[in-house]
């Protein structure tokens, strides 16, 4: 791992346990062992250091989901994928961060401050979360064309509220220990897709098994 590198761990560490408020760039630079001038080399800011933290994350969770996508044609498949998916990074994250995935990490409290910090981070937030909704206006739209997902359904509302569902259900497995993410993610898919699916629909008998990637494209 180059020093670079090093920092950005050290960073999004602190960032995500702290807070990004408590964490200086001496914090930083303490964790790094290196003199705080040092990190200057490489970012020109403490600001600098959240934009890249905030990018690289989002690049990474995108890059996921798009693999997610690929590999099925099933728009319930699809959807638990893309759930399971973001629960498992989340889960990596958390054992990067925590050396424990049990205690999952809160991102959406970073992304509300870190798009606080600069216009940059705010619009590569919004970005991401309107790839997001596309794609899953797009897998409501073939579920209605298969005649599996109700046709009376607003597509932006409901893509919306798809995808705070699963937001949601992270961020609180973060803060209250009775919602455990872990545990109860099934019960979640089940209770999404009965929610979106036509009413001839057949329940499915087995759920999908889907293997999980490594984190590591940016990390």
């Amino acid at each position: 791992m180059t020093t670079r590198d090093k920092i950005i761990f050290a960073a999004l560490r602190s960032f995500l346990t702290i807070g990004v408020d408590q964490t200086s760039l001496s914090n930083i630079a303490d964790a790094v062992n290196i003199k705080k001038p040092s990190i200057y080399y490489h970012f020109k800011s403490k600001e600098d250091l959240i934009n890249q933290c905030t990018f690289n994350i989002l690049d990474d969770l995108e890059h996921r989901i798009d693999l997610s996508f690929e590999q099925i044609d099933s728009p319930r498949e699809q959807l638990e994928a893309l759930y399971e998916c973001m629960i498992e990074f989340h889960k990596n994250l958390s054992l990067m961060v925590y050396e424990n995935h049990h205690q999952i990490v809160n991102l959406t409290s970073f992304f509300q401050r870190a798009s606080l910090e600069s216009d940059q981070n705010k619009q590569r937030i919004d970005g991401y979360y309107h790839a997001l909704q596309v794609k899953l206006i797009s897998l409501l739209s073939n579920g209605q064309k298969q005649g599996i997902i109700k046709n009376a359904i607003n597509k932006e509302i409901v893509s919306i509220d798809l995808i705070a569902r699963i937001d949601g259900m992270i961020t609180l497995s973060a803060i209250y220990e009775g919602a455990n993410i872990n545990t109860q993610r099934y019960g979640l898919y089940e209770s999404v897709w009965d929610s979106l699916k036509a009413e001839h629909t057949p329940k499915k008998k087995k759920m999908l098994d889907y293997k999980s990637f490594d984190l590591g494209r940016k990390w």
